[in-house]
C-alpha cells in the first residue's frame, strides 16, 4: 500500500526526515512511534501527500500511495485514498455542526445525498455521537472533537487511515473503544497507521511497530518482538524507568504525614457552582462543590464533556459561574482583578495552540513575565531555566514550527516561570514522550517538594493520577461523585470505568 524510498526532508534548512526507507502491506495495522520532534507528524505528512503538495520543503526520494508516486498525482487522487486524522482534530474542522462535519468530505466527493446520510448516520451509531451530532464542534470538549475527527474520516471509507495519536484525548472508556473500532477496520481489509506516544494502545493495535529517531529508522519489528530496551534506547532513558510502578509516589516517600499537606487549609473554595455556556440550555456544571487544600496535588478525572476543563477555567476566573462562589484565599475570585489573579493561578491549556500567540519562543516565555513588571535580569533569568530545563533550544525560532509535544512544553515552561501559588493543569502529560513525561514528573514533585506549590491536575491518564495526587475527585452528572484521599477512591473510579466499558 505504501513505499517510502531513501525519503529527506528539510522545511528550511534543518534536516527532519534522513533517508527514510520502509514499506507497509495492504491490509497492515502498523505503528511509528518516536520522541517529541523525531520526524514522526513530517513522515505522516508525506505518507498522505500533504507534504508536497500542502506543505513545502525540500523533498528528496519517493513516496509511493497504492503504487503512485505521490509528487506525480494530484493531491486529491491521493486523498481519495488516505483518510487522515490529525494530532490536533480542531485543525480540520470547517462546519457549526457535527453531522455537517461528518458529511462534509463526503459533499464534496460527490455522493448523493442518500448516501451521505446513510454513511452519516452510520458513524454517528459506530461513534456513539447521538447525543452532539447537532452541536458545534467547537462546543465539545477535546476528547469528543477527536471522536467528531475520527467519525468524517472514517466516513470517506478510505483504503488507507493515517491516526496521530488517535487517543490522546479520550477517556479510558473512549480509548478502550477506538482499539474495538481499529480492530474491526482491520478486519474490514483497511490498511491503518497509527502514531502515538502511548506504548500500551499501540501494543493493543498494531501487528508492527517502527521506531523513529532523529528523522531515522531506528528499528522495524513485529510488536512481539520490540523490547524495553529498544523502547528506553528509542527515547533516551533507563531501562528501569519504563519498569516503575504506582509505588514510587509522592505519598509514599512521605510516610507520616497525612496527605503531605496542611489539614483545614484551603487554597481554594467552590461552593454550589453551576454553569452552562452561552446560548445553551445545557447545564455543565450544577451544584458543584469542592475544597482544594494549600501544597496538596488534587487529581480530577472524569468522562469527555464531564466538565473538568470548564472546572479549571471557572477556578482560573477566565470563565464566572452563573450560580454559586469561588473563592482564593478568602477573597471571592471574581472581586481579584485579572490581571493580579492571573499570576497567582497559573493555568496550562489541554490544547497548546490556546496559549500561544507570539511570534518566538523567548517573546512567548517572556510576555507573562514582562505582565509581571520584573526586570530584564529576572526575565531573562527565568527564561534561561526554562530554556535550559525544557532543553527548548533556539529561544528565536517561531513556536508554530514545533510539534505539538513541544508546544505543549513551551505552555508548561511558561506557566511554571510565572511561579504562580496555584497551579491548574489540563492534561499536561498530553502530547508527551516517555522522555519528556519523566521531565513533567520531576518537575511536578520539584514544584510540590521543594516550593510548596498547591497543583490541580485534571487528566484521563489514570496512572499518573494515582502516581502523584493526594487526593482525587471524580466529576459525573455535573457533580462530584466521588471525592476522597487517592488510595481510597481510585478503585471506585476504575471500576465505574469498567462497567461502563462492558455497555460500550
Amino acid at each position: 500500500m505504501i513505499k517510502v524510498k531513501d525519503l529527506s526532508f528539510k522545511y528550511d534548512v534543518k534536516e527532519i526526515l534522513d533517508k527514510i526507507s520502509l514499506a507497509i502491506n495492504s491490509g497492515e495495522t502498523l505503528a511509528i512511534i518516536g520522541s517529541n520532534g523525531s520526524g514522526k507528524t513530517t513522515l505522516g505528512f508525506c505518507l498522505t501527500g500533504i507534504i508536497p503538495h500542502l506543505i513545502k520543503g525540500k523533498i528528496d526520494g519517493e513516496v509511493f500511495v497504492d503504487g503512485k508516486k505521490t509528487t506525480e498525482v494530484q493531491f486529491e487522487e491521493t486523498i481519495r485514498k488516505v483518510g487522515v486524522v490529525f494530532e490536533n482534530p480542531e485543525n480540520q474542522f470547517v462546519t457549526l455542526r457535527v453531522k455537517d462535519e461528518i458529511a462534509f468530505g463526503l459533499e464534496n466527493l460527490g455522493f448523493s445525498s442518500a448516501e451521505i446520510n446513510i454513511r452519516t448516520q452510520e458513524m454517528i451509531t459506530y461513534l456513539d455521537l447521538a447525543s452532539i451530532c447537532e452541536s458545534s464542534p467547537q462546543d465539545l470538549s477535546m476528547g469528543q472533537k477527536q471522536r467528531v475527527a475520527i467519525a468524517s474520516t472514517l466516513a470517506l471509507e478510505p483504503r488507507l487511515l493515517v491516526l496521530d495519536e488517535p487517543n490522546s484525548f479520550l477517556d479510558p472508556i473512549g480509548q478502550d473503544y477506538l482499539v474495538n473500532v481499529i480492530r474491526k477496520l482491520k478486519a474490514k481489509g483497511l490498511t491503518i497507521v497509527l502514531f502515538s506516544h502511548n506504548l500500551e494502545f499501540v501494543e493493543n493495535c498494531s501487528e508492527r511497530i517502527i521506531g523513529i529517531k532523529e528523522g531515522r529508522v531506528s528499528f522495524d519489528k513485529p510488536t512481539a518482538e520490540v523490547s524495553n530496551k529498544d523502547y528506553a534506547s528509542l527515547y533516551g532513558i533507563e531501562e528501569e524507568q519504563l519498569a516503575q510502578t504506582t509505588s514510587l509516589s509522592i505519598r509514599s516517600r512521605q510516610k507520616g504525614q497525612k496527605h503531605g499537606i496542611e489539614e483545614n487549609a484551603s487554597a481554594l473554595k467552590i461552593k454550589n457552582v453551576s454553569f452552562k455556556y452561552p446560548k445553551s440550555d445545557r447545564w455543565i456544571l450544577n451544584g458543584l462543590s469542592l475544597e482544594i487544600i494549600r501544597n496538596e496535588i488534587l487529581g480530577i478525572v472524569g468522562k469527555n464533556g464531564c466538565g473538568k476543563t470548564t472546572l479549571l477555567l471557572l477556578i482560573a476566573g477566565l470563565l464566572r459561574p452563573n450560580k454559586g462562589r469561588i473563592t482564593f484565599n478568602g477573597q471571592g475570585i471574581h472581586k481579584i482583578d485579572f490581571r493580579d489573579l492571573a499570576p497567582k493561578i497559573g493555568l496550562l491549556f489541554q490544547n497548546p495552540d490556546h496559549q500561544i500567540f507570539s511570534a518566538t519562543i523567548y517573546d512567548e516565555l517572556a510576555f507573562g513575565l514582562k505582565n509581571l513588571g520584573l526586570e530584564k535580569v529576572e526575565i531573562d533569568q527565568r527564561i534561561q531555566w526554562g530554556q535550559d530545563f525544557f532543553e527548548l533550544g533556539d529561544l528565536k525560532r517561531d513556536p508554530q514550527t514545533l510539534s505539538f509535544g513541544w508546544r505543549k512544553l513551551l505552555c508548561l515552561a511558561s506557566t511554571i516561570a510565572m511561579k504562580p501559588e496555584v497551579i491548574l493543569l489540563d492534561e499536561p502529560e498530553l502530547g508527551l514522550d516517555l522522555y519528556f513525561q519523566k521531565k513533567f514528573e520531576a518537575i511536578l514533585l520539584r514544584l510540590h517538594k521543594n516550593e510548596a506549590k498547591t497543583i490541580v491536575i485534571a487528566a484521563h491518564d489514570l496512572d499518573m493520577i494515582e502516581k502523584y495526587t493526594h487526593r482525587v475527585a471524580f466529576v459525573d452528572d455535573r457533580k462530584i461523585s466521588y471525592l476522597g484521599e487517592t488510595q481510597q477512591v481510585m478503585p471506585l473510579i476504575r471500576k465505574y470505568y469498567d462497567q461502563h466499558k462492558k455497555r460500550v
